[in-house]
Formats: C-alpha cells, structure tokens, sequence
C-alpha cells in the first residue's frame, strides 16, 4: 500500500524535471570539449569579477539644475600668469565687478616674480612692492616745456657711440608729455650742473623716447622717466626707484663711481636681459557676480606709452574654486576634468602696438552630490585694438567672468541587489550557452569529417 502511494507521486515530478541527466556511459569528452570549457570558465570568472566591480562602485548620472544649491557669496580665483613683456613694478592687479567692486593694484594674496626669456623660462627674483613714497624736489611753475631744458640728449645716432666711449653713464629716457618728466626735468638739470662741479666721473645724459621710439624699444623701456645706469655701452641693473631729489640723486651716482676701476663693468651689476617679464600668482575671493580681473601697468610716478606696451601672456594656471579631489576625479568623466582649468599652459602672444587679450569666460557651478562644488567654465579669446592712452584704453589682459544660473548635479546611482543577481546571472547561462553550441558545431563539423574519411577509404 506504501509503494502504491508513493509512486505515482514520484512519477509525476520526474515528468516536469527539466534537468534530465544523461548516463555517464552514453557521454564522452573530447579535447575541443575541455578547451571550450576552460575558455568559459576563464570568461565566467573575469566578467563576474568586472560586474561586482561595478556593481560596487556603482553609475555616475549628471543632470541640468538651477544653481539654487551654492549659498556661498563669493569664489575663489586661483592663477599663475606670466606677462612676458611687463616688468613687475609696473605690474598691477585689478578688479571689477556688478555689486561695485573695484579695487585697484590688489597685492593681498599675490606674489610676483620676476622673469626673463621668451617664453619667461628664467627666473630671476621675487619682486616685492615698496611701499616708501617717491620724494621730489619742489620748484616754481614754469611754463618751459622739458625740451627747453639744458639737458645733454643723446639721438638714436650717437647713442650707442657715446656711451660707448664714456666709463660711466646716468641715463634719464623720458617723453615729453610724460607728466612725471616735466616734473623731474628741473632737478635732472640741476643735478647734471651738480655733478660737473664736483667733477665727478660720471656722464649725466637723456634720451627723449618719442624722437627716438627704436632706441627706447631696444632699451625695454616700459615706463616714464626710467632711470639707468650705463658702464661704457651696457646696461646696469637694476633702475633708479628711489626719490627723485639732488641729494637722492647725488648720493646714488657717489656710490656709482666709487668703485669705478676702468672702463669694465661689474659683471654681478651687468643687465642680463633686455625683455623683462613678470610672473604672478596667487587668488582672489570675488563675488559670485558678473565681473572682471585685468593684469595692466600701475606705477604712481610714471607714466606709460600703450604703443611701448605688450599684452603678451602664459596662462599656466586658472581656476575657479578648488582643485578637484580624488572622488571628483572617480566619478566626473573626462571632458568635465578637462573644463576645470581649461585654459592651463596657453600661450597669448601679440606683436601689435595698441592691443588688448580679452577672455571671456563663462563659469558652471558643478555638484558633487550636494558636498563638495567646483566650476566648470568655457573661454573665448579675443584680441582687440585699444587705441588711446587713457587707462581704459591702455593694453592689458583682461579676464571678464559671468557665473551661469544653472549648475550641473553628478550623483551616484547604486544598483540594487537583484539586478546584480540578474546580470550575474546572464553572465554565467549565456557563457554557458554560447560555448555549447560552439562545441556542438565543432563536433558536428569533426563527426562529418571523420564519416566522409571512413567513406573514401571504404
């Protein structure tokens, strides 16, 4: 009575079973068998290892949202620019922007350096702005223009000639219009009478730069009055910065001359370079508005010549916000890393009188799911003639920002654990499949082979 009960229910699940065995003594492997199967044990392994992997570490989504997450007030501006052809006395940063913003030769977080070379490849020394006051020599107004001063000129002519034959030179490069020389015009000649009287070894000479444009460009003078010190016909360094005064003056060209042994300079003294740059680095915090940061020539004694003046500059760093982190790196594809600091190690370079560089830059807020914030931006690079010789005029690099409304959100989407299952699962039946009907085929192939064989023998 047992066995009658229990077979037709073991009869009935047999019929449903859709993992039939087969005996072992009706099947047989072949060598193409076992190479398939460790090829599909070898790919079982290797994409089950890549599946957890991404599994684990999950996809990265971006998506279009307006800028309603960042409530910071203001953006750090990293940079690291070199002006090829403004030395770095005269160089100045300024800032503009919406809210009313401008503030003129910001030095809080800058460092400059200074630099020669063509592409600025030769550092020289940090540069650190005096803060002590220019002092003059007062004089009674006079309507006499500078030309009708009893100056010693020297002409694109016989400049080289002259200095050339003379030990020691005190050189003024001055333009007439120049506000500055008009004003220094009356001490220089005073100081030249000076000089001669106490016979000094030195030659008090000027060099009027709009009547010899070619010799003051061959001097990189960059500003006006600039003041040099010539031993025979090479150029000392560095330029007279201190008061302009008979006494200042005096006591600079005594300790000029007391040393003087001959007609040979100082090799440590010698000007090593006629083009000198300016390397400048640091940040800004600037509101988070539209605005501007322009890189141009400040001095509050000199006055300057657009035409003498060069835009040309190295944009080896520029950034908005931080540097992106190691998380930012694993999730952001590529081409957003790249648009990070998009304008890194690019050269601007103009020969024209009269030009500005401006970029335009449009800057993206970009969050990382809702923690850390970098920015995005795209430039557009322009060069313009600035004719005139008025402060907005004059030729700079100009870098005008606009933060857009709308950020860009990268999150991070997990999958859940049965769409692993499923995958895992795909993975393995479709190897499993696949490598057999490709055994299959090649016996099938071999069985006919071996049977047209048999046949021709037979």
């Amino acid at each position: 009575l047992r066995f009658n009960l229990r077979k037709p229910s073991t009869m009935k699940l047999s019929t449903i079973d859709i993992f039939r065995k087969i005996p072992a003594d009706l099947s047989h492997g072949t060598k193409i068998g076992g190479v398939l199967s460790v090829c599909c044990i070898g790919l079982m392994v290797v994409l089950s290892l890549l599946e957890t992997a991404a599994f684990l570490r999950g996809d990265t989504s971006a998506s279009i949202v307006l800028d309603t997450l960042n409530n910071n007030e203001k953006v750090r501006v990293s940079f690291h620019i070199t002006a090829l052809d403004l030395p770095c006395q005269f160089a100045s940063v300024n800032v503009w922007d919406y809210m009313g913003t401008n503030e003129i030769d910001v030095e809080t977080n800058i460092v400059k350096t200074v630099v020669t070379g063509d592409n600025g490849q030769i550092t020289k020394s940090r540069h650190v702005d005096s803060e002590r006051e220019i002092q003059h020599d007062s004089y009674p107004s006079s309507p006499n223009p500078i030309d009708h001063y009893e100056l010693d000129h020297l002409s694109s002519e016989d400049f080289k000639p002259v200095l050339s034959k003379t030990a020691i030179s005190f050189v003024n490069f001055y333009a007439p219009w120049c506000v500055w020389c008009q004003r220094l015009a009356p001490t220089w000649e005073a100081f030249g009478k000076r000089v001669r009287s106490e016979r000094l070894p030195i030659r008090i000479l000027a060099v009027d730069c709009v009547a010899n444009a070619d010799t003051c460009r061959a001097q990189n003078i960059k500003g006006y009055p600039t003041l040099r010190i010539f031993k025979s016909d090479v150029a000392q360094a560095p330029d007279y910065h201190s008061d302009r005064t008979i006494n200042g003056l005096m006591t600079f060209v005594k300790e000029q001359t007391s040393g003087l042994q001959g007609n040979t300079p100082e090799s440590h003294n010698v000007r090593q370079h006629s083009r000198e740059g300016c390397a400048i680095s640091g940040f800004l915090d600037v509101n988070r508005v539209p605005g501007k940061f322009v890189i141009t020539a400040k001095s509050g004694v000199h006055d300057f010549d657009p035409a003498m003046a060069n835009a040309s500059h190295i944009i080896h760093q520029l950034r908005f916000g931080p540097p992106y982190s190691k998380h930012f790196h694993s999730l952001a594809p590529q081409k957003m890393k790249d648009n990070i600091e998009p304008l890194n190690d690019r050269t601007f370079v103009t020969d024209s009188a009269h030009t500005t560089m401006v970029h335009y830059l449009k800057v993206v807020s970009t969050h990382l799911a809702d923690r850390e914030i970098y920015y995005q931006m795209t430039a557009s690079n322009h060069i313009f003639k600035s004719e005139g010789s008025d402060t907005n005029s004059f030729p700079s690099a100009t870098f005008s920002y606009d933060l857009s409304p709308v950020a860009v959100l990268i999150e991070r989407d997990g999958r859940t654990w049965y769409e692993f299952l499923i995958h895992m699962s795909a993975i393995i039946g479709g190897l499993y499949t696949l490598m057999g009907i490709l055994d299959r085929s090649f016996h099938a192939v071999a069985k006919k082979v071996t049977k047209n064989r048999d046949g021709k023998l037979n």
